[in-house]
């Protein structure tokens, strides 16, 4: 049996889960991110000017952790002051926040990139967003 349709709609909780920062004697609580908010923490890699698209990941597990941190909750004004903390604690809190967000390495590689069009089954409907 398929997925109902509102099982999926439904799905609006994301995971959390606490984070040992064993160097720091503490722990950080993580979460994942929604459809919505994945795709505009992408849009902030990426730009397209005069039909070329252009990847810049500067400060990416920096913004992957403003972006996920619920406790301690970090913002936009925070983003220089993390960029000079520990390598080995962004990369253990920015892991575990792309994994609760279902993003891969190769997410991250194909980002940007010219995808394949992709074609509807001649047996689906597809209806576009109305907002």
């Amino acid at each position: 049996m398929a997925l109902s349709r509102e099982a999926l709609l439904g799905a609006v909780d994301v995971p959390t889960k606490t984070v040992d920062i064993p160097e720091l004697g503490d722990s950080v609580i993580v979460r994942g991110m929604t459809g919505r908010e994945r795709t505009i923490f992408e849009k902030k890699f990426v730009t397209e000017r005069h039909g070329k698209t252009k990847r810049n990941f500067d400060a990416y597990r920096e913004q992957i952790c403003i972006f996920c941190c619920v406790e301690p909750r970090l913002t936009e004004a925070d983003l220089e002051r993390l960029s000079l903390v520990r390598a080995d604690v962004i990369d253990r809190i920015a892991t575990e926040a792309m994994k609760l967000s279902g993003i891969t390495e190769k997410d991250v590689d194909e980002l940007g990139q010219s995808s394949a069009p992709t074609t509807a089954s001649s047996t689906t409907s597809s209806v576009s967003p109305t907002n």
